[in-house]
């Protein structure tokens, strides 16, 4: 009996220690975590905060982000494929249309991906190159910076790619899209 009445004793002790000495959380407030999104985003050119973390564009301090993860990696993602013909006119490809079809059958002059930076980061030294084989690459001309969350569009000439200095058949191409500070 003694051993029992120890045992509880221990065990009603131990439980108002820590129901009376910890803090308690509800998970609302657990997963609640400040960032910048309901204040127009995170403003990296302001710098950090003394605290190292992000500011927000409307100048509010109050963001659990890092500055330095927030405005250090840059994501580039190529949002559109267009062919542009002779006229000027500017054709949408689906996702999964073959551009090199799309080419022949409208005979265009150009191919143009729409290129979208999704960080609040300027993305610089931008390259864009298609790989057309293991030693071939082809570098799109374009803008050297993309703004934070802009886009910009990078182009192909068809006639060089195409017919200079031969004509080149094949079916598929790797694009790789690059930059300075890309993740």
């Amino acid at each position: 009996m003694k051993y029992n009445c120890q045992f509880l004793c221990t065990l009603i002790i131990v439980t108002l220690f820590i129901n009376f000495c910890t803090p308690s959380f509800s998970i609302a407030q657990l997963q609640k975590i400040n960032t910048c999104e309901d204040h127009g985003g995170v403003d990296c050119a302001a710098g950090p905060t003394k605290y190292e973390m992000a500011k927000c564009s409307d100048g509010w301090q109050g963001a659990d982000v890092p500055f330095y993860i927030a405005c250090s990696n840059v994501i580039l993602k190529i949002v559109e494929t267009s062919i542009v013909l002779q006229s000027g006119e500017i054709i949408t490809l689906k996702k999964r249309q073959n551009i090199f079809d799309a080419v022949k059958k409208y005979h265009a002059v150009i191919i143009q991906w729409t290129t979208r930076n999704t960080s609040p980061t300027v993305a610089k030294d931008v390259k864009i190159e298609m790989e057309v084989s293991r030693i071939e690459k082809l570098r799109l001309e374009g803008a050297a910076e993309i703004a934070a969350y802009g886009v910009e569009n990078y182009t192909l000439s068809v006639d060089d790619f195409f017919r200079n200095p031969k004509p080149r058949y094949f079916n598929s191409a790797l694009l790789k899209v690059n930059c300075k500070n890309c993740q």
